[in-house]
């Protein structure tokens, strides 16, 4: 009888062991699916239709159907020794990563002796800015943690064997001298492979500025760009950077 009860209480043992383990499990759960990060922000660019923007010294012209994409180029006004070219494709034909057509291409077409600065921006579509839910209200760093960008980059240029290019890589609030505010990534350099872009807004430098304006300013639309890093000797002309599978997501 002795035995029949300690055997009774070592099989109760075990059932409650097991038993408390599987509510640990799915306690365990509950952060992980509250973490699951939502998207708030995503462009594949499948639905692109060829149209170009080229911008040379400063004016700009368009061809092609009509835009889709909220983008544009920017340059420096002291540019010494030639041309400054610089285009933005809504490209339909090239494919990107998942071997579908349909990227945002940004080129350098002619390039000058000098120039101190250009670079390439986008906004989202044309008729749907980048919008943030987390900056409708005061942020944080905190809440900057929680916001994580993403894309595929690569690059290429039919003009020369060996490609590669290196670019500065920011997030601005659409401000009066927005990069002021930025929230700076450093350098990113693409070669002729596919890469993958990832980092939280809390992983780049100049973040308490950028908190300062978007605080100060009502719900900002905001932009990624792509600049001139260092001197403009450092591209070639045809030099070209592919973008595609934009997105941002926030924990909350």
């Amino acid at each position: 009888m002795a035995g029949r009860i300690d055997d009774s209480h070592k099989g109760n043992t075990m059932i409650l062991r097991l038993t408390t383990l599987m509510m640990l499990a799915v306690l365990a759960a509950f952060p992980a699916m509250a973490q699951e990060p939502k998207i708030v922000f995503a462009d594949n660019f499948s639905d692109v239709d060829g149209q170009q923007t080229t911008n040379m010294n400063g004016y700009y012209e368009d061809s092609g159907s009509e835009k889709t994409r909220n983008t544009f180029s920017y340059l420096s006004e002291s540019i010494e020794g030639g041309n400054l070219t610089m285009t933005i494709f809504e490209d339909d034909e090239t494919k990107g990563p998942d071997e579908k057509p349909g990227v945002l291409s940004l080129r350098y077409d002619d390039l000058p002796e000098s120039a101190s600065y250009s670079g390439f921006v986008y906004q989202g579509r044309a008729q749907a800015n980048i919008m943030l839910p987390p900056f409708a209200g005061k942020i944080s760093n905190d809440d900057l943690r929680k916001v994580t960008i993403s894309f595929r980059y690569r690059a290429t240029n039919p003009r020369k064997e060996h490609v590669g290019a290196t670019y500065n890589c920011r997030f601005e609030a659409d401000v009066d001298d927005a990069y002021q505010s930025r929230i700076d990534f450093g350098s990113i350099k693409a070669t002729d492979q596919w890469q993958t872009f990832a980092k939280t807004l809390g992983t780049g430098s100049n973040r308490d500025k950028f908190i300062e304006v978007v605080n100060e300013s009502p719900n900002p639309a905001l932009k990624i760009v792509w600049g001139q890093e260092g001197e403009i000797s450092n591209y070639e002309n045809g030099d070209t950077l592919l973008i595609d599978d934009i997105k941002i997501t926030i924990v909350k």
